[in-house]
């Protein structure tokens, strides 16, 4: 996939992300009466898809199948959005084994109730070892995921728990320090995502 593809596939996700914003932004959301809005405040904060909680943590339960492992921190920006960040380590192997050290970036938009739509950047520093000549290519790479899901939230004792379902595309979009039979250009890779976690 050449630079223009792969500029054009960010750019597409982007827009679907502000698609999706605009769509919610035009349904609006019917006001509530002034009781409630008083008993909202009184009892805190409230976030996405009803939660009483802005605060949001989870990890992958699907990720680690191909050696990844990955902490989520969410917060709800307003009633239907969220700003994600968090780390994860990659350790797959293909071609060589991956150390990755990433940075994860993200806004996750909510359309109704718990569906949504994601964008994530993940930045990463990765010293791959490839198994092509033994060597270490050290690099900052850039990958960028875009995802579609729905969030179930229950409660078990008393604490606000999720799962969050969430199939998806990740794309390569560069790479510092390519390795031997690496390739000039990415595919889009379908990442099956399942998130559990807590707010808080």
């Amino acid at each position: 996939m050449n630079i223009q593809t792969r500029k054009w596939v960010a750019f597409a996700c982007f827009a679907a992300i502000t698609l999706a914003s605009s769509v919610a932004l035009a349904l609006g959301e019917a006001s509530p009466p002034v009781v409630e809005q008083a008993t909202r405040q009184a009892s805190g904060p409230v976030g996405t898809h009803g939660s009483s909680s802005k605060w949001g943590l989870g990890t992958s339960a699907t990720y680690p199948i191909n050696s990844i492992y990955m902490v989520q921190l969410s917060y709800s920006v307003w009633s239907m959005g969220d700003v994600l960040t968090g780390y994860a380590y990659q350790h797959w192997f293909d071609q060589g084994r991956s150390h990755a050290h990433t940075l994860i970036l993200g806004y996750r938009q909510f359309i109704w109730r718990g569906l949504h739509a994601e964008v994530e950047l993940w930045p990463a520093y990765n010293p791959f070892k490839s198994s092509v000549d033994g060597k270490t290519y050290s690099g900052v790479e850039l990958w960028v995921s875009a995802r579609v899901g729905y969030r179930f939230d229950f409660k078990v004792i008393g604490r606000e728990l999720f799962i969050l379902p969430q199939p998806s595309l990740g794309l390569g979009l560069a790479r510092q320090n390519r390795w031997p039979k690496m390739g000039t250009g990415y595919t889009p890779i379908f990442e099956p995502q399942l998130i559990v976690g807590a707010r808080f």
